[in-house]
């Protein structure tokens, strides 16, 4: 079995309680002669109290 992940994300925090972010997320495998990829990207809004 081989596999791979990687992942890069960002955070702007543009007033003094909120935030945005996004995130990229890939992964893949193979077993078996079967392949899996799967790619994702996340974006928020983040509030702090």
């Amino acid at each position: 079995m081989r596999a791979f992940m990687a992942g890069l994300g960002v955070e702007y925090k543009f007033l003094k309680q909120f935030s945005v972010a996004a995130e990229w997320t890939a992964d893949s495998s193979s077993r078996d002669g079967t392949k899996r990829r799967n790619d994702s990207m996340t974006v928020g809004v983040h509030y702090y109290f």
